[in-house]
């Protein structure tokens, strides 16, 4: 299937039937047919952007920080996570941090409140992956 833009991570919300693709610090809502750019926005996010994923209208973008210097500039240690989480309803960002497991976060979903997010253990067990649930907060869903 040929998308109308660019994407390297998708989400999907239910309740309005529609797409969520993200492309860097771009981020596109896309028809049910995936087939129209419905709206797009920018979501400034740091570090290595991985997957996206959608839970009560809001976008999670997950970001990994596999270099030093990155880490830093947000205040996180290298081979930490950040998970930024935008409020489609007030279009405010906030981010969390992943301290532990100190992997490569490649992808989040949802299930029932509980987020569940896909890591790689990156060096020489880079083919060892693990789902770990990341407990957020009642108030911060």
């Amino acid at each position: 299937m040929k998308l109308p833009c660019n994407g390297n991570g998708i989400a999907y919300d239910e309740s309005r039937n529609c797409y969520f693709l993200r492309d860097g610090n771009r981020y596109y809502i896309l028809n049910s047919s995936m087939n129209a750019v419905v709206e797009s926005g920018i979501a400034k996010t740091a570090l290595t952007n991985q997957d996206m994923g959608y839970y009560n209208n809001k976008l999670y973008f997950v970001n990994w920080a596999k270099r030093r210097k990155d880490a830093s500039a947000v205040g996180i240690l290298t081979d930490q996570n950040l998970i930024y989480q935008l409020d489609l309803s007030n279009d405010t960002m906030r981010k969390f941090v992943v301290e532990s497991p100190r992997m490569e976060m490649e992808s989040i979903d949802f299930k029932d409140g509980i987020a569940y997010v896909l890591f790689n253990g990156g060096g020489a067990s880079k083919d060892n992956y693990y789902i770990y649930r990341v407990g957020f907060a009642p108030s911060d869903l």
